[in-house]
């Protein structure tokens, strides 16, 4: 029948329209010759369109009818539609006797149709996106490689045994096991964790499992066995074995390099198997030892899984690995005193290997790169912020390694944090450390932390407790506490015993503004110099000055219980996911590619006026210049860059006579530091000569200043130049006195000369 012809084509009743159509499609392709049969299939009312393709083989072969490996140059095709078409696409079926050994197929039994692997992707996909002759495409592509012994791609990679659609589930850390594959034994034994899953309607059961990591050694057998064989329930702990290949004499592998089929169903095809895999010595060794130690013990006619792995060397690497090491499962259920039938008949079941957890495989599919193993990280809070930029680092296999936090949750953390409750547990309280929870959390993605619920402030005057925190071969501490406490505890620690660099985060304005400062070398910003200076940047942003310094609104916070220390602020848990996750990202990068070399860093980030995203810039932030106050005194004033430059242009402008100005900015007790952020000009009636400099009264601009930011930053004191390079003069000293007597709060009095600065406590003489 010609494709012309193929329209005339007299479909059997019952057959909707849809199918129809699609039938009639397939046979406009160039390469489909004609329908040879359509059959409605009463069970599940699908419909068979079994059609001629005609396959591009060299003239020999076509002359001949076939392939050497059996491929016809004119295939029958079964395209077994659904009623669900077109949302969902056909199968497409060959002859049941099509060889079975090759590349891209899909496990099966003789008796039924094989089904060919015949898209690298959703096939539902395919259909919809570029319609039904773009799968003929692919049949016909897939034909005609399978003819020229071209399913397999060197390039592309080795295609492993494929075992879809299988019920039977072996997880496993698949770099670990190749890893030992190049070890010295012949095989390896490992715990392997079961759970049996009964089939809906039915006495059978299929096994989940998985793979410990953890070696056993053969005398720890008779302890695992003699708990296997007790074991009663649906899950408990069995054996995993793992069976390298043989060796040549040369020391190399043997190699697998024929594609078989996957019709292991017993032991005496398991054997066989082995022993086309190259794996038959060590194959053999492994089950002599088990039946040794099996033979003594009687489990009672309970069976038990007992998880078997054949680790087969590819002439080149497997698709998507770079490994030449394809690792195929197997489930064997066995009792004992005998672990296996004489005859070999003991069932085996196929199993799927799916990858565990792990570092890498997080990484490799959230794009991160695998970093070193030496990039630890201390998380310091584990509330709302803090959980979720941990769960974000966790799920791209870079999670912190240490988190902290002395809190427990409270069911008002449900509203946006990122654990959740057990559902089991619904009829009780949230209750339990914040820091723990955590940290089982990331250690069910495979990845290590170590929690303490422990105040971090105590670590100021505790050194163990530092030591035990803050592992000096860390990367960075991540604090999310948004604790004004805990920030200058850090601050206060110095460098010498906290090498560490902080990266904090903060949130404001209900969440429509988010703050992440990192500490520059040597902390140098440190994190109390950053906060300041990111209160100077946001005071100096219109945008943000109206955001972040308003009147506190009563309604933006909400009582958890009794009392004043129990409120929380009011936001979304969406609204914290749209700021931790650059934050998380953020981090990322910076364990990719460093902290900054020198300089510390604020990243400030603003939710647009649609709510929707976010608009973040960043700030290089040089190393404050640190002057001793009186030279003997613990007190330092710390200068941000941008208002050490104002006063060396002031400077510069009165070169011959004293001048000077307002310093602003913050004090902070626990570190003993006047925060300097800006400088304010001298006031228009300050009077200047050679040798005195008189901060006139003028004007309202100090008023205006503090205004601008609600008061958070504030005058700390005054600054004036000597041109000469002179230290404090008793005039100074008197000033100082003065000034101490008419504040409550410390101020200090800033020298800048030609070289360097001087500084004098207001509350210091």
């Amino acid at each position: 029948m010609s494709n012309i012809e193929s329209k005339q084509f007299c479909f059997p009743k019952g057959i909707n329209s849809e199918i129809q159509r699609g039938i009639t499609l397939i046979t406009s392709h160039p390469s489909v010759n004609e329908i040879l049969e359509v059959r409605l299939n009463t069970e599940d009312n699908s419909v068979d369109a079994v059609v001629a393709v005609q396959l591009g083989l060299p003239n020999k072969w076509m002359a001949e009818g076939k392939s050497p490996n059996g491929v016809s140059a004119i295939e029958a095709v079964t395209f077994s539609f659904p009623q669900s078409f077109p949302i969902h696409a056909p199968i497409v079926k060959l002859r049941a006797d099509f060889d079975r050994s090759l590349a891209h197929v899909n496990p099966g039994s003789p008796e039924e149709a094989v089904l060919p692997c015949i898209y690298d992707g959703d096939i539902n996909e395919l259909l919809l996106f570029q319609g039904l002759l773009a799968i003929v495409d692919q049949i016909v592509l897939w034909l005609e490689k399978a003819a020229m012994n071209q399913l397999i791609d060197p390039n592309q990679g080795w295609e492993p045994v494929r075992r879809d659609n299988l019920e039977n589930i072996i997880v496993a850390d698949s770099d670990y096991l190749r890893d030992l594959v190049y070890g010295k034994k012949n095989y390896f034994l490992l715990v392997f964790g079961y759970l049996k899953v009964k089939k809906p309607n039915s006495s059978k059961h299929f096994i989940y499992g998985q793979v410990n990591s953890f070696l056993l050694k053969v005398k720890d057998l008779d302890i695992l066995f003699r708990e296997m064989i007790g074991e009663k329930s649906s899950y408990g702990r069995s054996l995993t074995v793992i069976i390298p290949p043989d060796k040549l004499p040369n020391g190399e592998f043997k190699i697998a390099d024929k594609y078989l089929p996957e019709n292991v169903t017993d032991v005496g095809s398991l054997r066989e198997r082995a022993k086309e895999f190259g794996c038959n010595k060590n194959f053999e060794r492994a089950f002599s030892l088990l039946q040794q130690r099996l033979k003594w013990l009687d489990s009672k006619n309970a069976t038990f899984p007992i998880a078997v792995i054949l680790c087969v060397r590819r002439p080149f690497h497997l698709i998507g690995e770079s490994s030449e090491i394809e690792l195929v499962p197997y489930i064997l259920e066995v009792g004992a005193p005998q672990l296996l039938a004489k005859d070999d008949k003991t069932p085996v079941w196929r199993a799927i290997h799916k990858y565990a957890i792990t570092p890498k495989l997080l990484q490799k599919f959230s794009g991160e790169q695998q970093l070193p193993e030496n990039k630890d990280i201390v998380l310091v809070g584990c509330g709302s912020v803090g959980s979720k930029i941990a769960m974000h680092m966790a799920r791209s296999g870079i999670a912190p390694s240490i988190v902290i936090d002395n809190k427990n949750l409270s069911p008002h953390n449900a509203a946006r944090h990122a654990l959740l409750p057990e559902a089991i547990n619904k009829d009780s309280t949230w209750f339990g450390s914040k820091a723990r929870a955590l940290a089982l959390a990331i250690n069910g993605l495979g990845q290590d932390s170590s929690y303490f619920d422990a105040d971090v402030t105590q670590a100021v005057h505790d050194s163990k407790l530092l030591k035990k925190l803050f592992p000096r071969k860390a990367w960075a501490v991540i604090n999310t506490t948004a604790s004004l406490a805990v920030r200058e505890a850090l601050a206060a620690i110095e460098p010498k015993k906290l090498p560490l660099r902080v990266i904090e985060t903060s949130l404001f304005a209900e969440g429509k503004v988010g703050l992440m400062t990192v500490e520059g070398s040597g902390r140098n910003p440190n994190s109390v110099d950053l906060i300041a200076q990111a209160y100077e940047v946001m005071r100096a942003s219109e945008q943000l000055r109206n955001a972040v310094f308003v009147a506190e609104d009563s309604t933006s916070y909400y009582a958890t219980g009794q009392g004043c220390g129990s409120r929380t602020m009011i936001i979304s848990d969406a609204r914290i996911s749209m700021l931790a996750a650059p934050m998380a990202t953020g981090i990322s990068k910076m364990l990719a590619k460093g902290l900054p070399s020198k300089s510390g860093c604020i990243l400030l980030g603003a939710v647009d006026e649609n709510e929707m995203g976010l608009g973040w810039k960043s700030i290089d932030v040089p190393p404050f210049h640190v002057v001793p106050i009186n030279n003997d005194s613990s007190w330092t004033v710390r200068i941000s860059e941008p208002a050490h430059q104002k006063i060396l242009k002031d400077c510069a402008n009165y070169p011959n006579v004293e001048t000077g100005g307002i310093l602003v900015g913050r004090i902070f007790q626990t570190q003993q530091a006047f925060v300097v952020t800006d400088v304010l000009p001298a006031p228009e009636n300050s009077q200047r000569s050679r040798f005195e400099f008189v901060l006139g009264t003028s004007g309202n601009m100090l008023e205006k200043y503090l205004s601008s930011c609600n008061g958070v930053l504030y005058c700390l004191g005054t600054w004036h130049s000597h041109p000469t390079d002179s230290g404090a003069s008793n005039q100074d000293l008197q000033t100082a006195k003065k000034i101490a007597n008419s504040r409550t709060l410390p101020s200090v009095l800033l020298i800048r000369t030609p070289v360097t600065y001087y500084a004098v406590s207001a509350s210091i003489s």
